[in-house]
């Protein structure tokens, strides 16, 4: 039986620590996750990608929830590409921000859409 105290340190260890602030929709059936840090290309639009690719998932990402987390537009990214490394991606391809904003009346976290890719083919340009 859990006790007070056991629950408490659940409750603080999971506002210290959070979760991934991550939406994921999954466009592919066959994805193999990569290890966690994999190393992504970024691509500020899809003209700007250089080869041949195929769409795997679609990642809508928040910074981490926690007072210790980063919650600027960079904790959101970093958040994206771990999402997309559990889709096996080789890049990430960002599709809109939202830098978010806090004042005395009203505050909203930063948020990134992306679309993450595997490459098919070699770099064409």
């Amino acid at each position: 039986m859990i006790n007070c105290y056991s629950m408490l340190s659940i409750v603080v260890l999971a506002s210290l620590f959070g979760c991934s602030t991550a939406d994921l929709v999954r466009l592919r059936s066959d994805l193999t996750p990569k290890p966690q840090n994999c190393p992504l290309e970024i691509f500020a639009e899809s003209s700007k990608v250089d080869r041949p690719s195929e769409d795997l998932c679609i990642i809508d990402a928040r910074p981490g929830a926690t007072r210790f987390s980063d919650q600027s537009m960079n904790g959101a990214i970093e958040n994206a590409k771990q999402a997309a490394c559990t889709c096996g991606a080789d890049a990430i391809i960002i599709s809109g921000y939202d830098a978010g904003k806090s004042s005395f009346f009203e505050e909203t976290q930063a948020r990134v859409k992306v679309k993450a890719i595997r490459f098919t083919g070699p770099k064409t340009k």
